[in-house]
């Protein structure tokens, strides 16, 4: 099992609760076709067709927990007092596609670049040969799930705006407190 972290808006988690899995852009950033090509991927080496969620599998050449994740997971994935909630979520590595965090800011930013169906063709290439099922050895990983399943989730964590863990329920999902957390943004 691979651990990885994600953050959700916190407006999201009714639905979260009630549906058990949530299709959410977790990394804003990222272009449209990105995502599709992406869910594409997954889809013909997994075998699993659902919106592909971003996830932090690795940081700073550190396996992922959510207590570590504090330091460091606003780099990859918005995080804001108030207005997140940190899961921690373990995945079968047949059943995720990971890439290398600069190999996807450059292969995205080829994407949105691409000026004819030639040009976004390679950049599509590039992006399925970074791509690979289950773990990359590299120091920053971006690990993508098909649908962020709250029965996959086992720690998760709300910020306050004081920057103080906030109480909510997640049904079958442990809350933890998280120390040092200035490294948030408000």
């Amino acid at each position: 099992m691979i651990k990885m972290v994600t953050a959700i808006p916190k407006n999201l988690a009714m639905e979260f609760r009630k549906n058990g899995v949530i299709w959410h852009n977790t990394m804003p950033q990222l272009n449209d076709r990105f995502i599709e090509e992406t869910k594409r991927f997954m889809m013909e080496n997994t075998g699993y067709n659902d919106y592909p969620v971003a996830c932090m599998s690795k940081i700073r050449g550190r396996d992922v927990a959510i207590q570590a994740a504090a330091d460091g997971l606003a780099d990859y994935i918005p995080v804001r007092a108030n207005e997140s909630i940190i899961f921690e979520l373990a995945m079968p590595k047949d059943a995720i596609v990971s890439i290398d965090y600069n190999e996807l800011l450059r292969i995205n930013s080829e994407i949105s670049l691409a000026s004819d169906k030639e040009d976004l063709q390679y950049v599509v290439e590039e992006l399925y040969s970074a791509l690979v099922v289950g773990m990359q050895e590299v120091d920053d990983v971006v690990s993508f799930v098909s649908g962020l399943a709250l029965s996959r989730c086992k720690f998760f964590t709300v910020l306050d705006s004081d920057f103080n863990v906030a109480d909510f329920d997640f049904p079958g999902v442990e809350q933890v407190k998280l120390n040092n957390l200035n490294t948030f943004r408000r």
